[in-house]
């Protein structure tokens, strides 16, 4: 993955994954690396395989759904993530 800043103020990056990078590792790696505490994101692209999931209201995790293992499009991916603020861990 590589990066670029387009702008400062609100500061904004343009992320580019490789194949074979894995989207919501690199996504905390970046964010701990620029020492983001807050973010939001989109994306587009394609994608060799993608777990989906859903979250779990009484468990306040996501369960997993699907798993397709196969060349596929992202069309819109739009998220936000947070550092926590009782752990040194960033949720995505």
């Amino acid at each position: 993955m590589h990066f670029r800043k387009i702008d400062e103020s609100p500061k904004t990056f343009i992320l580019v994954f490789e194949t074979g990078d894995e989207l919501a590792e690199g996504l905390l790696r970046f964010a701990k690396e620029q020492k983001l505490s807050a973010a939001s994101f989109k994306a587009v692209g394609a994608l060799s395989s993608v777990r989906l999931g859903w979250l779990s209201w009484e468990s306040k995790r996501y369960e997993p759904s699907v798993t397709l293992d196969e060349q596929v499009e992202l069309l819109s991916l739009t998220r936000s993530a947070c550092k926590s603020m009782s752990r040194d861990r960033r949720a995505i």
